[in-house]
């Protein structure tokens, strides 16, 4: 069973693949083939990019999916496709061919053969192994990784659910910590205790 593709805002997978550059194209597709040989069940989801102006910025072509739960995807540089984990951080990476900083971390593919190396693979398998089990997505996971929590099965059930919404607006009235100012007398005995180790 191979990954589900699926059709986002007007344009599909396929249709993304065509509009990649023919230097990078084979590479995405190898990529792609790997991803849907390792994650059957993942979905496939296009991302509503347009090709970069600059070559240093990356095209992000699609997205897989678990149980509304992102967990990879793949994007192309100018001479090169990269895999990108949401949850790259958490992988066990003894190759140490993920590069990045924050959660997210990715590995270039210079060549098609680069997607069906063992360690790619087993970087593959091991982030769909971060993913959660079968109705344990979360809001705050969804917000974290910025791809919403689907609020029903339908195609068009693609937005924020109440839980998810009312967590980011939590989230934004948080308060700022304030800062603590200390007294006037323990600031003048502060004072005090410095000048005198001064002298």
């Amino acid at each position: 069973m191979a990954a589900k593709a699926t059709r986002h805002s007007g344009i599909s997978v396929a249709e993304q693949v065509k509009r990649i550059p023919l230097a990078t194209r084979p590479m995405v597709q190898a990529a792609r083939r790997t991803v849907r040989a390792l994650a059957p069940t993942a979905t496939e989801i296009p991302y509503r990019s347009q090709p970069p102006r600059s070559k240093s910025a990356m095209w992000k072509i699609v997205r897989y999916v678990l149980d509304d739960e992102p967990v990879m995807g793949i994007g192309t540089f100018a001479t090169y496709a990269t895999l990108f984990f949401y949850r790259g951080r958490e992988l066990e990476d003894a190759s140490e061919l993920l590069e990045g900083s924050g959660n997210a971390r990715f590995l270039r593919l210079r060549a098609p053969a680069d997607a069906a190396r063992p360690n790619v693979k087993r970087l593959v398998r091991s982030a769909f192994r971060l993913a959660p089990k079968q109705g344990q997505a979360s809001a705050s996971n969804a917000l974290t990784y910025g791809v919403p929590l689907k609020a029903s099965a339908s195609p068009s059930g693609a937005r924020l659910s109440a839980m998810a919404s009312t967590i980011a607006r939590a989230r934004r009235r948080r308060p700022a910590p304030s800062l603590v100012r200390p007294s006037a007398s323990a600031s003048r005995a502060s004072d005090q205790r410095m000048s005198q180790s001064v002298l």
